[in-house]
Order: structure tokens, then sequence, then C-alpha cells
């Protein structure tokens, strides 16, 4: 059934520019061919073979193909499909929003614990030359028992006690 609001959308008629394709038989136009805007879309249909009478029967039939298909769609092509992926898309956003916001509160270092601020110098074995953390009571190359220069960072720690770990 043709559509009557379509028909009440064409503009007047135009001469077609040579070139273009005729959107009922899908054929190049020529000069004495007519163009019609619809909906601000210019339409080029041939004058002489009927193409013009069918296009003008229903124009909606033959512009079709030509309406834009995307998620936004404006007046009478509004669908309900266009407004669940916008709700999707916010709710994505809203989901890494979260998990940004998780991630970031995971990743604070608790109340009385710090980072190692510095990095210390290692000390060579006496016995073996073999570097070892300024802390270690052995050398890690030929066992030799070692004294300690600086106390263990982890003994540092608040609840570091024997037994806690």
């Amino acid at each position: 059934m043709p559509d009557a609001t379509a028909r009440d959308k064409l503009s007047g008629r135009y001469p077609a520019r040579p070139g273009e394709t005729c959107v009922v038989c899908n054929q190049a136009t020529g000069k004495s061919d007519a163009a019609y805007f619809l909906g601000g879309q210019r339409v080029a249909v041939h004058a002489g073979d009927g193409c013009e009478g069918r296009f003008l029967m229903d124009p909606a039939k033959y512009t079709a193909p030509m309406r834009p298909n995307n998620i936004i769609m404006t007046g009478e092509q509004r669908s309900a499909a266009g407004y669940v992926w916008i709700w999707v898309g916010l709710v994505a956003l809203a989901t890494l929003l979260l998990a940004g916001f998780a991630a970031q509160r995971a990743a604070r270092i608790p109340r009385g614990r710090a980072k190692a601020l510095l990095t210390h110098e290692p000390l060579s074995c006496p016995a073996c030359g073999h570097f070892n953390h300024p802390a270690a009571t052995s050398c890690a190359g030929c066992h030799t028992p070692l004294r300690p220069r600086l106390e263990p960072e982890i003994r540092r720690l608040p609840d570091a006690a024997p037994g806690n770990s």
C-alpha cells in the first residue's frame, strides 16, 4: 500500500543532474530526467520510461534503503532498540567507573604500613666476596654467618610479631 505521508513530503520537481542514479531502475539519469527532495534528501528518477510514475505512486518504497539505520534515530524512525543500546552503554560506563573506584580503594596501603622508601646498597661477604643484603644473617654464597648492619624490614611492621605469618 502506497505511503501517503511520503508523497506529501515530496518537494517540487527539479531537473536531474547527469550521472545521478535513478532510485527505481538504478540506471544513470540525464538532463531531461527529474529529481525530488524527500525529507531533505535528493532523489533522481527517469522521466520518460515510467520510473517517475512508479516512484510517485510509492516514494517510501524506493527511498527505504537510503534511510539512515543507526542507534540514534529521529522522527518516526525512533524505536525501542535504540534506547536499549543507550541503556546498555550507560550500564557499561557505570560498571567501568565502579570498577575503577574499587581498584583504587584496593590498592591503598593500610594504616601503619608504608612502602620501603630506600634500597640499601648490598655488602660483600668477607669470606667469599658474594654480595648480600645488609640485613642478612648468613652469606647466600658460602653460608658464612654475617653480622647484620640493618634490622630486617619485616620486623619493622607493627603486626609482624614472631609466629604471625
